[in-house]
């Protein structure tokens, strides 16, 4: 059986690894010293500088993804025509578990792939 393994930016799996492994990831927003990235944003801070900038005590903060955004996220990734296993944030620390979890129930109605959240 053939899927696809998903996740978000926030699991900490360096892109080159995940690019590596195959292991898809939908963009988080973050916001570092009052400045948005991520997401649709198209401003991204390097993965080297941005763990510099925890080891300094700078604490970025995330947006949890909205139901729009997983659906696009998740339908482009079912044209794909194979299932979905989406390993999502911690459900405790973000609502983005529940967002893709609700937004994965709404398109297994309807696709014939299935996403497991």
């Amino acid at each position: 059986m053939d899927f696809i393994i998903s996740t978000e930016s926030s699991s900490d799996i360096p892109k080159t690894k995940a690019e590596a492994l195959g292991i898809r990831t939908v963009k988080m927003t973050y916001e570092v010293d009052g400045v948005v990235y991520g997401g649709k944003t198209g401003k991204e801070i390097d993965e080297s500088d941005f763990y510099a900038l925890l080891k300094n005590g700078v604490r970025p903060h995330t947006s949890m993804i909205n139901d729009e955004t997983a659906e696009e996220y998740f339908c482009e990734l079912l044209e794909e025509g194979e299932d979905i296993l989406h390993i999502s944030f911690a459900s405790v620390c973000s609502g983005t578990y529940a967002c893709m979890a609700r937004v994965a129930e709404k398109l297994n109605k309807t696709h014939e792939n299935k996403i497991y959240v």
